[in-house]
């Protein structure tokens, strides 16, 4: 009975218990919709996240294409080189045309641009693979982050190949003929005045062998220092002009180290502290600098080998990958100018060599004469020159026959110079004996005048003794 009460207890519901749940179709549909949902918002957040950092992506790398790579002071903050941006004054037809050549045409118009594109690149922000991704956009295999790396590797890198460059030239001629007119083509062009020109061809006439092959290495590597250098101290010249393009050519005086060691301290400066030995101005802005590396770098690419090729054939699109779209034209417009300018000054030199010079010290002027006048002024002195030796010509034949004559008498005067020498010899050896017989007579006199003085003598005391005897007294014998 307890069993069936407690039995029955059990299947009263109790009022007070919460209601069971239930799921019905309805319910779990929706839930089902709801994750569906909320995946396909992450998909399309994620989708529309990696659009963006595409885009993103996309722009920044045209901007590096663009502006470059930065300087390693953008990574302190802004610089002037970036703030200063040029607008772009893009028409909708010109976005438009552009746009046709990429990807078809657009089907509804496009905004003209009219603004400066700022742009945020730090050497912080490139990655290798964007490094990698830019320079092979330009067919380069050598990536750099910054403007100073690249300077840095130039100047470790840009000696080798231009001596490597020296030697293909030198060994690229079969024999001393082909090596010696090569040298003539490369030394001659150096020269800044025709007395260069002459000492240059000398040495080129007289060197042979070894000595040949050194001048050819040597001047190869001049002409190439020479070409890259003359730009620069042009485009900022520093407090110190070397005057290279003038001096070059003389090849005892300026060695090759020199220029080598003028083109280090160029890069030197590019790469750090600016040197105002080389670059006008006490220090870097970023503006400058900028310009300054990508002159330098447009110069390189138009730097050519002996045998007329680039040294670096890909030059110029590298120097766009390093200092981007803005700074390439204008380096290339002012290295334009610098090539006038050099034209100048070659034909200047070219004037003054034929028609000469007007210098003023103090007060004074001075008229330098030119080639034209030098020429004149060596005719007359030949001319000169040949009327005085007419003149000696004429002295001398004059001086010919007094000359004769002085012979003439001198050999009269000799015989009768030996004539006399014969008589005063036959005259010394009468001398001689009549001396000889003088002395004997006189040896004679003397003995004679000895015994005559001491007969004197015995007479007088002949006299005093016979006086004694006699007894009368005589004079005292002396």
């Amino acid at each position: 009975m307890a069993d069936s009460a407690e039995l029955q207890q059990d299947e009263i519901p109790d009022e007070t218990a919460p209601p069971q749940p239930k799921n019905n179709m309805l319910t779990v549909a929706l839930l089902l919709a709801n994750v569906v949902a909320v995946l396909a918002f992450v998909y399309l957040l994620v989708m529309d996240y990696q659009k963006r950092q595409d885009w993103s992506r996309a722009v920044f790398m045209a901007d590096l294409n663009l502006v470059g790579v930065p300087q390693e002071l953008d990574d302190q903050g802004p610089t002037a080189a970036y703030e200063t941006l040029p607008r772009q004054h893009q028409s909708g037809e010109q976005l438009m045309k552009a746009l046709n050549q990429r990807s078809g045409k657009s089907p509804d118009p496009i905004a003209p641009v009219d603004e400066v594109l700022q742009s945020d690149i730090k050497p912080k922000t490139l990655t290798p693979e964007m490094l990698k991704e830019h320079f092979e956009y330009f067919g380069e295999q050598e990536p750099v982050k910054t403007l100073e790396d690249e300077i840095r590797r130039l100047q470790k890198k840009l000696p080798q190949d231009i001596e490597a460059a020296a030697v293909g030239a030198r060994d690229s001629a079969p024999d001393e003929a082909a090596k010696k007119k090569l040298l003539q083509e490369i030394l001659l062009s150096l020269a800044y005045n025709v007395h260069q020109v002459d000492a240059l061809a000398k040495k080129v006439n007289a060197a042979k062998g070894v000595e040949l092959d050194e001048m050819l290495l040597d001047a190869a590597q001049r002409r190439m220092y020479v070409d890259l250098l003359a730009p620069m101290e042009l485009f900022r010249a520093g407090e110190t002009p070397s005057y290279a393009v003038q001096k070059v050519a003389d090849l005892d005086a300026y060695k090759l180290d020199e220029l080598k060691n003028l083109l280090d301290k160029h890069l030197t400066g590019l790469a750090g502290k600016l040197d105002p030995s080389v670059q006008t101005g006490a220090h870097w802005d970023s503006i400058e600098k900028r310009r300054a590396i990508a002159f330098f770098l447009t110069d390189l690419a138009y730097l050519r080998k002996p045998n007329g090729e680039p040294l670096y054939p890909n030059g110029l699109r590298r120097a766009q990958a390093i200092a981007g779209l803005y700074d390439v034209p204008a380096a290339i417009q002012n290295l334009t100018q610098t090539w006038n300018t050099l034209e100048q000054q070659v034909l200047h030199s070219i004037k003054t060599d034929r028609e000469g010079m007007e210098a003023k010290l103090k007060d004074a002027k001075i008229n330098i004469p030119g080639f034209v006048g030098k020429h004149q002024n060596e005719i007359d002195r030949l001319l000169d020159i040949k009327r005085s030796i007419q003149n000696a010509e004429e002295r001398l034949a004059r001086l010919t026959e007094q000359k004769n004559a002085a012979i003439a008498l001198y050999k009269e005067r000799k015989e009768h110079m030996d004539e006399l020498g014969k008589a005063v010899s036959a005259a010394r050896k009468e001398t001689a004996r009549q001396l000889s017989e003088l002395r004997s007579l006189q040896k004679e006199l003397f003995e004679a005048q000895r015994q005559l003085a001491e007969a004197a003598e015995r007479n007088f005391q002949l006299e005093a003794t016979i006086r004694e005897k006699e007894g009368l007294k005589g004079p005292k014998t002396p």
